[in-house]
């Protein structure tokens, strides 16, 4: 068996908190015997984990610059169509909801969308003028 074991991302409030929770940590890994690159160790720092831009001086976060260009060519791409497959615009979706969930909206832009999607399930939907206007 494998297991890969990745980064850990731990955000706390105070540096009381930070030092209590790395040395638990430290222990921890002390004791599963798995080594600790403490150059990862960072404070008040703006970092880029699973795509996403955090940045813990402003406490905001931001989709990360290779994912906001995707999002912008994955619109793009969509505005230029007449239509789209139930797959393309399951795709489109699927990364909206992500960028969504990172990005703070002034409206719900996904709800027809979806609605969309639900209808056509295996043939293309042609898209239509509100959902153009929830991507521009």
């Amino acid at each position: 068996m494998i297991h890969y074991l990745n980064d850990f991302l731990v955000i706390q409030a105070n540096m009381i908190e930070v030092r209590k929770y790395e040395s638990d940590f430290d222990d921890l890994c002390a004791q599963l015997k798995f080594s600790v690159n403490l150059k990862k160790n960072l404070i008040d720092i703006t970092c880029i984990f699973l795509s996403i831009e955090l940045d813990s001086i402003n406490m905001m976060t931001h989709l990360s610059s290779d994912k906001h260009q995707k999002t912008i060519q994955l619109i793009n791409n969509a505005l230029t169509k007449s239509s789209l497959s139930y797959e393309k615009l399951q795709t489109l979706l699927n990364f909206l909801s992500f960028a969504a969930k990172i990005v703070i909206s002034e409206r719900v832009f996904l709800k027809r969308l979806f609605n969309d999607l639900i209808i056509i399930k295996s043939r293309k939907q042609r898209i239509n003028y509100s959902m153009r206007q929830d991507l521009l």
